[in-house]
């Protein structure tokens, strides 16, 4: 494979199975087996189709749907593709395709956790999982079928001989915790009962710090943050963006102090395992681990036991994940193996649906195109580095001359003269305000031209 004029001698695959609706009035879906390359930067993003179902429904038998698919992974693992060693990193699902590609329980099962053998119980006719430290599940007892309530039905998974039926399956933090857990807070807080709905002048307030911080947001975040009488619409990026940025800042004063350290402890353990450099510090691993189980034990105290859900709950596992990939992907992040680009992925696939008449022949012929032309699947066209919108306005330092330019896009990040897209940190950890790109007559190249904060 040969992806920007990179040979590759072996890929390692991160696969996706879920279902997306296509239409509003019909309930006819797409159930794709996806995958990505997680340990190539030049593929970094990009996912590929291995095979699409349509139907009315997800398959009826997941033994007929995943045969082809099983067999040709295997065989690839097995002897290659090409002159290139395969291997299988794992499986990201969300908690329903999880549960239906394992043939276990549900995530409202008693004994749903992936990773140990908690009990859960029934709160105000909502299970919850309240214990800490529960023995783990093992590979080996998935395989002999030792928890046959856990995993009521059998899978064709267990013939890829290189699965972990525990490791191999991330906990996705984009749906565990920006759509699961950050969901469920800021729900509670916006749209719940009393006690923990905030007054109508704390909402206001933050809406109000929301659109003011719009203005200050570079275009390395996709969506400008939006207020919160739209929070229903909010997007997964957009809970990302609150929970990593924008949440400190606007929840301070506002958020009684006991519930802002609450929020702030699930903000720093996710910052932890969002950060290359300190995945690989087991001291800064430790403290995340710490800080969810903090998170989790004041949820109860602040907000009731019934809030400590399946997601809330896998809090305490998620760093287990960063163990177990971070030797396997370079510059690993929890980011690596989510469902984000798959996600993206599956929302370009049904935008190429024009109608109900045919859809999967529909798609079949827009893939089919797109290979035959060369292009990225549903991607754009990146460039390593480009400058643009030429100007003669200066400034102009010493040695520097003429063609200026007033934007830069490099490697996916755009950077411009004005805000808030100007503001830079070099390696050595200054922080430079871009004025101008210029020619530099004694480097002979074009430089940045700036001034430090």
């Amino acid at each position: 494979m040969r992806a920007n004029s990179v040979n590759y001698t072996s890929l390692s695959l991160l696969l996706n199975i879920d279902g997306i609706p296509l239409f509003n009035s019909s309930s006819g879906e797409f159930y794709p087996i996806l995958f990505s390359v997680p340990t190539a930067e030049e593929l970094d993003g990009k996912v590929f189709p291995v095979g699409i179902y349509y139907g009315e429904k997800k398959p009826d038998s997941l033994s007929q749907f995943l045969k082809y698919f099983i067999e040709e992974l295997n065989d690839v693992i097995n002897n290659g593709y090409g002159s290139m060693d395969i291997n299988l990193l794992g499986f990201c699902c969300d908690t329903p395709a999880k549960s239906y590609i394992l043939g276990i329980t549900s995530h409202v099962g008693f004994k749903s956790c992936t990773r140990c053998k908690i009990h859960g119980q029934t709160v105000e006719r909502r299970r919850v999982f309240l214990e800490i430290d529960c023995p783990p599940r093992t590979h080996e007892d998935f395989i002999n079928n030792v928890d046959t309530v856990y995993q009521p039905r059998s899978t064709p998974l267990v013939d890829i001989p290189s699965v972990d039926f525990v490791k191999s399956f991330t906990l996705d933090y984009m749906h565990l915790i920006c759509l699961g857990v950050l969901r469920t807070l800021l729900f509670m807080w916006f749209k719940g009962p009393l006690p923990n709905k905030m007054s109508k002048n704390q909402r206001d307030l933050i809406s109000d710090r929301l659109l003011v911080l719009r203005g200050h947001i570079p275009s390395d975040f996709v969506r400008k943050p939006r207020p919160i009488d739209v929070i229903k619409s909010w997007k997964a990026t957009e809970l990302r963006a609150f929970l990593l940025y924008l949440g400190p800042v606007v929840l301070k004063g506002v958020l009684s102090d006991t519930k802002y350290k609450n929020f702030l402890s699930l903000h720093c353990a996710s910052t932890i395992i969002l950060r290359s450099e300190l995945c690989r510090n087991d001291d800064y691993l430790e403290l995340s681990r710490k800080l969810f189980k903090y998170f989790i034990n004041s949820v109860k105290t602040l907000y009731g036991e019934m809030y400590i859900s399946h997601n809330f709950h896998n809090l305490i596992h998620i760093v287990d994940d960063v163990h177990h990939f971070r030797t396997r992907i370079p510059n690993f992040t929890v980011h690596s193996v989510s469902a984000f680009p798959f996600e993206n992925f599956l929302q370009q696939l049904k935008k190429r649906v024009r109608g109900h008449n045919k859809p999967l022949q529909q798609i079949g012929r827009r893939l089919s195109e797109m290979f035959s032309q060369g292009h990225d699947i549903f991607g754009k066209h990146e460039k390593k580095r480009e400058f643009s919108s030429q100007h003669n306005d200066g400034p102009l330092p010493a040695f520097c001359v003429s063609p200026q330019y007033s934007k830069l896009y490099h490697n996916k990040c755009e950077i411009t003269v004005t805000a808030p897209n100007n503001c830079v940190k070099v390696k050595n950890g200054k922080v430079f305000v871009i004025e101008n790109f210029a020619f530099s007559n004694e480097l002979r190249k074009i430089v940045a031209i700036g001034r430090g904060l």
